[in-house]
């Protein structure tokens, strides 16, 4: 289980590309991002890596909606995304669904 919370966008996507070099699989990568820094992470990301990259375990934004946007009830939103995936939980509204269904 990986967070990505960099200061810029340029070091998301530098972490991001380094995590999908390595031979490791992990079940929830979460990146820390509004709807804009997704737009231009993921969507330079995907272009350059192209249609082979699986994004499945990407959640960015990160965490699940509980409602409130304090440090606070962000971090307990994204610890409950990090269980409802380690235990395959379905039904959530996950933060990402709103960006992805956006588009």
């Amino acid at each position: 289980y990986i967070i990505i919370a960099t200061y810029g966008h340029e070091y998301d996507y530098e972490v991001l590309d380094s995590l999908y070099k390595k031979p490791c699989n992990p079940a929830y990568i979460g990146l820390l991002s509004s709807k804009v820094k997704v737009e231009q992470t993921i969507g330079r990301f995907a272009d350059r890596k192209g249609a082979q990259v699986n994004l499945k375990n990407l959640y960015t934004p990160a965490g699940l909606d509980i409602g409130g946007s304090t440090p606070d009830e962000i971090a307990v939103s994204i610890i409950s995304q990090m269980q409802a995936v380690r235990y395959n939980k379905k039904g959530h509204k996950h933060l990402r669904e709103e960006w992805y269904l956006s588009k």
